[in-house]
């Protein structure tokens, strides 16, 4: 039996410790498989006939559930044979009885299930098959999911010689293959409501008992415990007196596959007085054990009965509004040898779990591994057989854990949890491939050393952070412009042609290493007959304007608009020696800032990279803005003084009705001015008409009632004074909502509520700054960190935004029509309750209100509808002719001819942010305008790759992906423009001072140091990530002076203490080679350990403590002299483990205190330290340092700020000599770090040691007793460390000073 705690501290591990066990099934999208079809006939078996033609070669046999299958497999040679289910349960005992079959007769040479899509009752079909996979590999069977409409479709797939997988079609017809895919999760712990009941079916069997702990330690004080067999009080599991001191716990006898039971549970719970349910655990289940040829229907409807028909029931007598959490098994998701029934039950478990929760109930199924301290496994040896297969097992600490985080985050659907040690897995295949397809790989050979070096640094400085070897680039937070961004780097350090796919094709950087070592081995023989790659622009490697043809002196090109897009186009075609003309519809530039924009309207890109010299390095007499934020007017005098400057004047009041091609780079614009039509000839067009012509209306019901104003907040519709002491509600949610919420406050409005059908991304202005000054594109994830605290400020979790979410790497992915808009005045009023933000629609107006759809009714004086604006699409029809296109960014295909409006920088599913300025980009496109005029023929090459690129990305991503050579040199002339025009200490002082100023205008006081500055620290540790030798600026309060800013070193010096049997050196290599080294904000001092040691020689001395590897690489030698602290070792070995220690330590008490005097002068000859390190024995020693130093003795730590302990232990002889005897736990954070491949005396030891410190981050990684490799995933957790060390906590102790 387990035991169950029930206080916190005893509970199990911080969340985190589950961190890589937690998996999801992702569908992606796949290609039919090729080859020649099975040689037929094909078998189709249905429960009724198939009213649709057949693909040749097969025919459809109807059989009942009476009809021997065996008989039915005789009457052919089968090639095949299908099972058509008609999406019910007894489809799914029909695949069981035709596996039978198979086993009994003739077995053809392949079967194929056929389950019904959405059909949550035949899901079954899917676990049976994995588990028939693995009991009968010699079998080909496989899942084909599809339609009555696509079954055609899924029978030609089916009988495919090269069908190696499961297929399912969606409901577009679009073939789809399963991949597992980690899933990322949050490391929130559960907290449950003490005036709510919680019921856990199965309660008195192991599971249920673990998760009644837990509610129970998270707070439940209502829980009850259903049990299917009736237990008299003496017979109740120990574990539930235990639960019962601090809850009220009540186990009650209830059937949950009967209805009735259920029923009866809940009068009884009534009548007892416990309060409404809010979460239910369905622990309920059995094990039907035996092969396929021993499983029976009785069994399958066994399995179904508890599982099942248990969650149906206990769904629709308690409807839980917190959670419905269902314990299924990992044998849905990959088979499992004798439990045929169980995987059945456990996939429709899963299927009615994702069904229930697309309904917006709060369902999740929890695929668990097999549990090795507690469950039915551990009776019927799956325990032994998960180890063999290289599944992993879970103890209750683990399992705990994952409970904790799963129940604590907004997880629905299905979610698997298991321990996989990949290295030996059983089952290899596709559906695991991103795991088992990274092998170990030999030595490169000594010519490779180069090529080594310069793809590892590449990959770094793209990604931002080192990156494994073995790690997938798109695991490590590469993205497809951030591929194209390596490709450029390699092939320049490298000179050797690559083409754009190739980051894509090789998946981490050992592939990488070997794919470009053969590219430059090919391209070096025979450099003469290399072949030219297309992507291969010249653009890449030339300054702007060099190599192009002269254009023609006599043909200027036609820009159409003068807008602020256009006006800079111009002005970029000009200063690359071409003639232009500018044609304006309107009698002034300015386009929309002249048309649309209200007078009050300001700029929300800060101005260095919404300049008309955006894209071009910072040069006397180019562009500047006046302000950061330029307003309406500001922005109209300076477009007029740009436009003046250009050499042909701007010609107004022109309509452009037509172009026609007369030649080749020779083109017929007809315009009419002033009612007279006119023409030129011109080399080229550029319409630049922009997207924002109509300003989209919308008529609410019964709007003629509202007494108050109605505007669409564009072209002073609505004056400011309108919103003087008014409230006031924006539709909508973009850019124009935004400035018409700033000038409602602006000019006294009580209250603004937001009205939009989703809350979409908002970036505060310095995060703007962040994306601008970057030299390439910013990842997402580091914008949702600088973005989260301004967003916990309003009480909003910044992940549950509906355009945010996490792709299958764990990376954020941004999907949302609009560029996020920027406001620090958005966050500041909402967390004041002066904005409102509603995701809701309205229904109807009143006289002075509106209602939402929910039925919530808003006081309106001012009605604003900000909907945005359409792109009139006619528009270029009609000027170069109804059948025109656009394709990329241009018309026709025609290079002359380019089109562009600020659509085009919107990629959905974005992982980065680029720059949101329509201006920049137009002038970044320029030159490729340019050099495609000069080279047609790579514009037609551009299509074909666009036309046939990755149906995962849009066309306009793939676009930018192309013409990223252009972008990226704008992209770091606009980035330096920012640093020198408009540098962080500058926008920094500007910010804050406005915020402080609103916050005065809103009512209230800002204290001196704080206001926007609390929510500075993510950008600060950003900026300093890109600038590690710059001071970092640390603001306290001093008792007398109040805050004061202190500008400190960035990069943190680390004592790091290595373990016992090394040394120094043997740490210093093994921290470079685990990636630690390259964080450039940290540098370590590692010294030796005091006292001299032989080093280990045993086998299984060295396999304990992970020196094995580094002997077999010539790392570790076994004849030398190495060093330890003498910590006691050999003492906690005994504790575990009957066999005594082979190496003792002479006087650990004693030598206690001679190795922390070595530490002090360690430190006053190299300190001081702003953290300390170790690993195993080291980290020991550092622990005891510490507890000395708190406890008053002077070790030389008393400036470290946090401990990063590796495969740390507690000292058993530090512990007799008094060392950790404190009234509390050391208040100094701690990044732990253990490998699941532990031993047992460091798996047993690792929460020992995090009970002495208040602040514990923990990480485990697969690997043995070995220096963890500083993953992304581990970065983040470090990263963590950090901001926790120097945050809030570090004012206080400064106060205490």
């Amino acid at each position: 039996m387990i035991s169950v705690s029930t206080s916190v501290s005893a509970a199990a591990g911080p969340p985190s410790a589950a961190s890589d066990c937690f998996y999801s099934t992702a569908w992606v999208e796949a290609d039919a498989p090729s080859g020649v079809p099975l040689p037929g006939p094909h078998l189709l078996l249905s429960s009724s006939d198939v009213d649709i033609d057949l693909p040749d070669g097969w025919v459809n046999r109807v059989v009942r559930a009476s009809d021997a299958l065996g008989d039915v497999l005789l009457e052919g040679a089968w090639g095949c044979v299908a099972l058509l289910s008609d999406g019910r349960e007894a489809d799914v005992a029909a695949g069981l009885r035709l596996l039978q079959a198979c086993s009994q007769g003739p077995t053809p040479r392949r079967i194929v299930f056929l389950p019904t899509p959405d059909a949550a009752d035949d899901a079954g079909l899917w676990g049976l098959g994995r588990t028939a996979r693995l009991e009968r590999p010699d079998l080909s069977l496989h899942c084909v999911e599809a339609s009555r409409k696509q079954l055609p479709r899924a029978l030609t797939l089916s009988r495919s010689e090269r069908l190696e997988e499961d297929y399912r079609f969606t409901a577009a017809g679009v073939l789809q293959v399963p991949r597992l895919r980690r899933h990322p999760l949050g490391d929130e712990r559960f907290a449950a409501r003490p005036d709510a009941t919680y019921v856990v079916s199965g309660g008195s069997g192991a599971l249920g008992l673990v998760a009644a702990g837990l509610l129970v330690d998270r707070g439940a004080r209502h829980v009850v415990l259903l049990s299917r067999s009736p237990r008299a009080e003496p017979a109740e599991p120990p574990e539930v007196a235990t639960l019962r001191r601090s809850a009220r716990v009540e186990l009650l006898a209830c059937d949950v596959s009967d209805p009735r039971s259920v029923r009866l549970a809940r009068d009884a719970m009534a009548k007892a007085g416990m309060p409404a349910v809010a979460g239910v655990i369905h622990a309920a289940g059995i094990l039907a054990d035996g092969v396929l040829a021993n499983q029976s229907e009785q069994k399958l409807r066994q399995a179904y009965a508890a599982r099942v028909e248990g969650a149906k029931n206990l769904r629709s007598v308690f409807t839980p509004p917190d959670f419905l959490v269902l314990f299924s098994s990992a044998s849905s998701v990959f088979g499992a040898v004798a439990q045929a029934s169980c995987a059945a039950a456990n996939t429709t478990l899963d299927a009615l779990a994702e069904s229930w929760s697309s309904r917006g109930e709060p369902v999740l199924s929890i695929q668990w591994g097999v549990w090795s301290d507690a469950g039915i496994a551990t009776r019927h040896g799956a325990v032994e057989r998960a180890r063999t297969a290289g599944f992993g097992v879970i103890g209750d600490a683990l399992g705990r854990a994952a409970l904790d985080r799963l129940l604590a985050g907004p997880e629905r659907g299905s979610v698997c949890v298991s321990p996989v040690d990949w290295d030996t897995l059983s089952p290899r295949n596709r559906f695991v491939s991103r795991f088992t397809a990274r092998r170990a790989a030999d030595a490169p050979a000594p010519a490779r050393t180069n090529v080594e070096q310069v793809v590892r640094t590449a990959a770094r400085e793209v990604v931002g952070r080192p990156v494994e070897d073995s790690a997938t680039l798109s695991e490590s937070g590469l993205d497809s412009l951030g591929g194209v961004l390596l490709r450029n780097r390699i092939a320049s350090d490298l000179d050797v042609v690559l083409p754009t796919a190739f980051a894509v094709e090789s998946a981490d950087v050992r592939s990488l290493v070997g794919y470009v070592f053969e590219q430059m081995r090919k391209q070096s023989s025979d450099r003469a007959q290399v072949r030219r790659e297309p992507v291969r622009h010249q653009a890449v490697h030339r300054t702007p304007g060099a190599g192009r043809k002269p254009p023609s002196p006599r043909l200027p090109v036609l820009v159409i608009g003068a807008g602020l897009g256009g006006i800079g186009f111009a002005r970029r075609l000009e200063k690359m020696g071409v003639a232009v003309m500018v044609l304006e519809k309107s009698d002034r530039a300015g386009g929309v800032w002249s048309s649309l924009a209200n007078t009050d309207s300001k700029v929300q890109i800060d101005s260095p990279a919404y300049s008309f010299d955006s894209a071009l390095p910072t040069a006397h007499g180019d562009h500047r803005w006046r302000s950061v934020f330029p307003d309406r007017g500001e922005v109209l005098r300076q477009a007029n003084a740009v436009a003046s400057e250009l050499k042909e004047p701007i010609r107004f009041n022109c309509e452009v009705v037509s172009v026609r091609k007369v030649r080749e780079r020779e083109y017929e614009a007809v315009y009419v001015q002033g009612g007279v039509t006119k023409s030129v000839r011109v080399g080229g067009v550029a319409a630049l008409t922009g997207g924002l012509h109509r300003p989209v209306t919308h008529h609410f019901r019964d709007e003629h009632l509202f007494t108050g104003h109605i505007g669409l907040g564009v072209a002073d519709d609505t004056p400011p004074e309108k919103f003087t002491d008014a409230s006031v509600v924006i539709v909508g949610h973009g850019a124009f909502a935004l400035e018409n919420m700033r000038t409602a406050l602006e000019n006294g409005a009580r209250h603004v509520t937001i009205v939009c059908r989703r809350r979409n991304l908002v970036v505060s202005t310095l995060c703007n700054w962040v994306i601008n000054s970057s030299e390439g594109a910013t990842p997402l994830n580091d914008v949702v960190d600088i973005m989260r605290p301004f967003y916990a400020l309003c009480g909003v979790d910044i992940e549950s935004l509906p355009s945010l979410s996490r792709d299958a790497d764990g990376s954020f992915v941004l999907d949302q029509s609009t560029v996020p808009a920027a406001s620090d005045l958005y966050f500041l009023a909402q967390a004041l309750g002066r904005v409102t933000v509603l995701e809701s629609e309205i229904d109807h107006v009143t006289a002075r209100s509106v209602v939402t759809a929910s039925g919530r009714e808003v006081k309106a004086d001012v009605l604003v509808t900000c909907l945005g604006s359409t792109t009139d699409r006619s528009v270029l029809a009609g000027i170069f002719g109804e059948h025109s296109r656009v394709e990329g960014l241009w018309i026709d295909g025609d290079p002359n001819l380019f089109a562009y409006n600020d659509s085009a920088q919107i990629p959905r599913k974005a992982k980065s942010l680029l720059c949101s300025s329509y201006v920049f980009f137009l002038q970044a496109f320029a030159e490729a305008y340019l050099r495609f005029r000069d080279n047609p023929a790579e514009l037609e090459e551009l299509f074909a790759r666009i036309t046939v690129g990755s149906p995962e990305k849009s066309s306009t991503e793939r676009l930018l992906v192309e013409l990223w050579d252009y972008i990226e040199r704008a992209k770091k002339n606009v980035a330096s423009r920012t640093a020198e025009l408009c540098p962080f200490d500058r926008f920094q002082r500007e910010r804050e001072a406005e915020w402080k100023a609103y916050s005065t205008l809103l009512g209230e006081a800002v204290e001196e140091g704080g206001g926007l500055w609390h929510m500075m620290s993510p950008t600060i540790s950003l900026l300093h990530r890109r600038d590690p030798a710059s001071p970092v600026e640390r603001r306290v309060r001093r008792d007398g002076f109040g805050p004061v800013s202190i500008y400190v070193p960035r990069r943190h010096r680390v004592l790091f203490l290595p373990g016992r049997g090394t040394d120094g050196r043997l740490a210093r290599a093994m921290l470079k080679k685990a990636g630690w080294t390259r964080r450039e904000d940290l540098e370590f001092v590692i010294a030796d350990a005091p006292y001299a040691m032989p080093a280990f020689t045993g086998a299984e001395q060295l396999e304990l403590r992970g020196l094995d590897s580094l002997v077999e690489e010539g790392l570790y030698d076994v004849t030398g002299t190495y060093r330890g602290w003498q910590a006691g070792f050999p003492e906690l070995w005994n504790r575990y483990r009957s066999t005594p220690a082979e190496m003792g330590d002479d006087d650990p008490v004693a030598a206690l205190d001679s190795s922390l005097r070595y530490l002090r002068s360690v430190a006053e000859d190299h300190g001081p330290f702003a953290g300390v390190a170790g690993f195993g024995e080291g980290a020991a020693m550092a622990s005891a340092a510490l507890h000395r130093q708190a406890r008053g003795s002077d070790v030389g730590l008393g400036d470290v700020r946090f401990f990063i302990a590796m495969s740390a232990w507690r000292s058993p002889a530090h512990e007799r000599a008094g060392v950790f005897e404190k009234a509390q736990p050391i208040d100094v954070p701690v990044l732990q770090t253990l490998g699941e491949r532990e031993a047992e005396v460091f798996q047993a030891a690792a929460p020992v040691f995090g009970g002495d410190f208040r602040r514990v981050i923990e990480h485990r990684h697969l690997g043995k007793h070995a220096y963890p490799s500083l993953t992304r995933s581990l970065d983040q957790e470090l990263n963590r460390l950090l901001h926790a060390a120097f945050t809030a906590p570090a004012a206080t102790r400064d106060t205490r000073a």
